[in-house]
């Protein structure tokens, strides 16, 4: 029985680890294969960069309130800010934003 006990404990202690860890992201998801970049394959950095007035929304991850997009290369979740943007929400392909208590919605552009 007390084997059994302690095998429990170790086998919800790994599970709590492992839920842990995977909130803890090693790489950037969003982040393009080198690839991509490759000016063999007409792709430049120049073609890549977005209209000086709002930020260049890149990818939406939803997942509740651990979602994520990628604005500008950078990855930021609910309630955090960039570049004076604070996110608000996310949904498929499009994020609301608010600045200077001003809503702005941000969505993927399409290619």
């Amino acid at each position: 029985m007390v084997l059994i006990l302690i095998a429990l404990s170790l086998c919800l202690a790994a599970n709590t680890y492992a839920a842990n860890e995977a909130l803890n992201l090693r790489h950037d998801p969003f982040q393009r294969p080198a690839s991509f970049n490759n000016p063999v394959l007409g792709t430049t950095a120049s073609q890549n960069t977005a209209p000086a007035a709002l930020p260049r929304l890149r990818a939406t991850l939803v997942a509740g309130e651990d979602s994520l997009v990628n604005v500008e290369g950078k990855i930021i979740g609910i309630g955090e800010v960039v570049d004076d943007y604070r996110l608000l929400s996310v949904d498929e392909g499009v994020a609301v934003f608010t600045k200077d208590d001003v809503q702005i919605t941000l969505k993927i552009e399409q290619k």
